[in-house]
């Protein structure tokens, strides 16, 4: 689809993973091109899906999932899962809610 308003458009979960993520997860192991930036990725297209509440949607995978130790005595909030190609950056920033990344 088109970009929309920063960049973000609306996807179904099996592109992502058949365009962007099994291209992105082939190159893993390769060398960063030499004077290559470290903030460019040249060996695969870059995406990520972000703040999806994927294990309220599917829950066999949440149940796959362990609780971190230095989570452990405080409440949860509900997790967002975030999963992106090799080469996904963003700026240094504090979220309210649980995160899970996958790169």
């Amino acid at each position: 689809g088109a970009l929309g308003a920063a960049g973000v458009v609306h996807w179904p979960l099996r592109k992502l993973i058949e365009e962007h993520l099994l291209p992105s997860n082939a190159t893993h192991g390769l060398p960063r091109p030499e004077g290559c930036a470290l903030d460019l990725e040249p060996l695969c297209k870059v995406a990520y899906m972000s703040q999806h509440h994927l294990l309220h949607q599917h829950p066999a995978l949440q149940r796959l999932l362990a609780v971190p130790p230095h989570t452990l005595g405080r409440p949860l909030s509900p997790t967002n899962v975030w999963i992106g190609t090799r080469g996904t950056v963003t700026s240094l920033h504090s979220d309210p809610s649980d995160n899970l990344l996958c790169q």
